[in-house]
C-alpha cells in the first residue's frame, strides 16, 4: 500500500517508507562497508533511486528485493 500511495505523490507515505526501510538498509550497508560516511552517502543514493523509480516498479510486492 505504501508504494501505491507514494505513486500518488503522498508525502506521508514516502516518509513512512523511508522510516520503515532505513534501518534494515543501513544495517546491510554497514556489513559491506566499514566507512560510516560512505554508508550514509550510499543510503542517500538508494533513496534517490527509489524515489525516481517508484513509478516504474511493476510488482509492488517486490519492493524489498
Amino acid at each position: 500500500m505504501l508504494v501505491l500511495r507514494c505513486r500518488r505523490n503522498d508525502r506521508t507515505a514516502w516518509d513512512e517508507l523511508v522510516d520503515l526501510w532505513t534501518r534494515p538498509l543501513q544495517y546491510y550497508l554497514r556489513r559491506l562497508i566499514a566507512d560510516e560516511e560512505e554508508v550514509w552517502n550510499l543510503l542517500q543514493e538508494v533513496w534517490l533511486k527509489a524515489l525516481r523509480g517508484i513509478h516504474t516498479l511493476r510488482d509492488t510486492n517486490r519492493l524489498a528485493p
